[in-house]
């Protein structure tokens, strides 16, 4: 049985309320830089909110400088990992932040990625797996973002 904030969450990303989700990700910043420059991000999730977005994906730094209005008709999902193209192995993720974090941001679900054929993806699918138990003591919804990128691919 669903707890009762994870049905209210997940009736947030679906503003339309059937059942179809436009999500789209930002999270990019950490791994390739700023997607567009500092003074233009309030426009950008103004004009993705007024497209009809359902959700924006981002990593937690980003939350922390939305102007305070934006989201009110638009989920806001945090993403937990993260990694770079400076990396001696840029297909390692790792958390940067965890659900009690999302949640005093204001999250409606969380994402989580692994690159299935990595080096490390023992240790991505242990921390999804940690992530999920913890969405499940909270209430939060999950989004698992699984790549098939590495070595072994």
């Amino acid at each position: 049985m669903l707890k009762t904030g994870k049905l209210f969450r997940l009736r947030r990303l679906s503003l339309a309320g059937d059942g179809r989700h436009l999500l789209v990700p930002l999270d990019h910043s950490v791994s390739d830089g700023p997607i567009v420059p500092a003074d233009k991000w309030d426009d950008l999730l103004r004009a993705l909110v007024d497209g009809g977005a359902d959700g924006i994906i981002v990593h937690k730094g980003r939350v922390r400088a939305f102007a305070p209005d934006i989201l009110k008709s638009c989920a806001l999902v945090v993403h937990l990992s993260a990694s770079t193209a400076h990396s001696a192995d840029v297909h390692a993720k790792v958390l940067v932040a965890d659900v009690e974090e999302a949640l005093r941001l204001g999250a409606d679900a969380v994402s989580v990625h692994v690159n299935i054929g990595s080096d490390t993806e023992a240790q991505q699918l242990a921390d999804l797996g940690a992530v999920a138990r913890s969405c499940d003591a909270w209430g939060m919804p999950l989004i698992a973002m699984i790549y098939p990128r590495g070595p072994r691919i």
